[in-house]
């Protein structure tokens, strides 16, 4: 979604529609997909050229979540799902522009250059899982309905996306949040994150009190045709909340604003207008609906080929959200990340998974599509051969012993029958090297400490031999001592120890 030229429209007008506010013993709910690419581009300082650094990204994203307990803020976190075909356009115009800027992407341009990493997501997911924050996962795009879930539980909703200059929420931008904690003292001590939120009322009152009603046909105005709707949501029960029914360019934003107010929005207008905006309209919510290439879903989710089981793991974020384009539309969209553009996209290693996992999610014979990059800058869609292994169904699987889908995963990536029977020994011998690999590196670090610090201590001149011979000192200084951090401590908590009893 988006609406182009509306950000920086609010920004250069921030002291009009923006003002102070202090997040603190309340809810709020946060756009994941944003801010966690948020978090990780301005307080992660990463090798982006090398793949990232998800340990450093790990620990600001429990910094964040750390501070918001402090602060007695509780978080609820709203991922987005699969694409929709009417969001195809914006999709495909993205990975090309990703493709673009990891080829150029090095150690030397990584400033000015960003590529997320390919789990960064999938990082940001596990850390939040981890601290127990309750989290949903929608169908599709969630900006609706993190818009409906900030309204139904009266709280403010923290992201980085234009839209939510026009949904009827309190807004917090996240380049406004500070990432610190402050005390407030006087006759109530409490702690606080200080930010700035953007308060609708005050935007509509500077075009002389345009109504709410007209918010959605000003986002069609400007720029965006994807639309929304006020209403329930369903994701609210796996939040597990109680709550009470409650009741572009720049130059262009001024004169419309002002034309939507000034006009009187007629009921029977022509019929190219009513479909336009009918997805908009606050009554229709029901009748809103998604179109994939093959199939239209309703918004209420009776769909023939989505079980209620795969729905409910899908949405308490236990599926990743390319499950839900795999289902749906037979297709498997391949991320760009930093690799050799001469040699075949790095997804394709992982095809005889995709195609296993089509197979079990469809139980159909029709063959699975992979849009991943060909070259250093073009997109290609590649058609996978079907898959010729017997799968069990969605809902066997539910049903089977984890030694049954261990085998199973075994046999989809082809490791023979000799080998199965000792892997459990294979990871633990792994698992042991891997650990003596870094405690020996560990020791090394500690050398090299001692090492750099005895030569500091040796090469250190005498304050007379400063005095007398000034223009030696620059030749005979040791460079400046720099601290080696220790990259290499074994935690016992890591997930992989924990999941193989180490």
């Amino acid at each position: 979604m988006g609406i182009r030229g509306l950000t920086t429209f609010i920004q250069n007008r921030a002291h009009l529609y923006m003002e102070k506010y202090e997040l603190h013993d309340s809810k709020v709910v946060i756009d994941g997909n944003s801010i966690a690419c948020q978090l990780y581009k301005y307080h992660c300082s990463s090798n982006d050229c090398f793949g990232g650094d998800y340990d450093k990204f790990a620990k600001v994203i429990t910094n964040f979540f750390k501070i918001l307990s402090e602060c007695n803020v509780t978080p609820y976190v709203i991922f987005d799902g699969g694409y929709e075909s009417r969001k195809m356009k914006t999709v495909m115009s993205r990975m090309k522009n990703k493709i673009k800027s990891a080829e150029l992407l090095n150690s030397a341009t990584e400033g000015s250059i960003s590529v997320f990493p390919l789990f960064l997501r999938e990082t940001f997911l596990d850390i939040t899982l981890k601290l127990n924050i309750k989290c949903v996962r929608c169908d599709f795009e969630g900006d609706t309905e993190i818009a409906n879930i900030a309204r139904a539980l009266k709280c403010p909703v923290i992201s980085y996306d234009s839209d939510f200059f026009i949904f009827d929420v309190l807004y917090i931008p996240f380049p406004t949040v500070e990432i610190n904690l402050r005390k407030k003292r006087g006759s109530k001590n409490y702690s606080y994150i200080g930010c700035e939120v953007y308060k609708v009322e005050k935007f509509l009152n500077s075009f002389g009190g345009m109504s709410k009603s007209n918010l959605p046909i000003l986002a069609v105005l400007l720029g965006n045709d994807y639309g929304y709707s006020y209403g329930d949501s369903v994701y609210l029960k796996y939040l597990e909340v109680n709550i009470c029914n409650s009741d572009i360019s720049i130059i262009n934003v001024e004169s419309i604003a002002q034309e939507v107010d000034s006009e009187d929005i007629e009921e029977n207008s022509e019929e190219d207008n009513d479909e336009d905006l009918s997805k908009y309209d606050s009554s229709s919510e029901d009748d809103f609906i998604v179109e994939h290439e093959t199939a239209v879903i309703c918004n209420k989710l009776n769909w023939q080929n989505v079980s209620e089981i795969f729905l409910d793991n899908f949405r308490k974020c236990l599926y990743p959200p390319c499950f839900m384009d795999i289902l749906l539309d037979n297709k498997y969209y391949c991320i760009p990340q930093v690799e050799n553009s001469s040699l075949e996209y790095s997804h394709a290693v992982s095809s005889e998974i995709l195609i296993a996992i089509h197979k079990i999610l469809t139980n159909s014979n029709v063959k699975l599509t992979c849009i991943g990059r060909h070259g250093c800058a073009c997109i290609k869609r590649y058609v996978l051969s079907s898959c010729d292994n017997d799968m069990p169904l969605f809902e066997e699987i539910q049903n089977m012993e984890v030694d049954s889908r261990k085998l199973l995963f075994l046999r989809i990536i082809e490791i023979d029958d000799g080998f199965r029977g000792n892997l459990d020994d294979y990871i633990n011998i792994l698992l042991r090297d891997s650990i003596s690999v870094r405690h020996s590196l560990k020791l090394i670090t500690g050398k090299l400490r001692e090492i750099i610090g005895n030569e500091n201590m040796r090469s250190k001149p005498s304050k007379r031999r400063k005095k007398k011979k000034k223009h030696k000192e620059v030749i005979e200084m040791q460079p400046e001592e720099r601290p080696i951090e220790d990259e290499f401590s074994f935690d016992p908590n890591n997930k992989f120890s924990v999941l193989f009893d180490v």
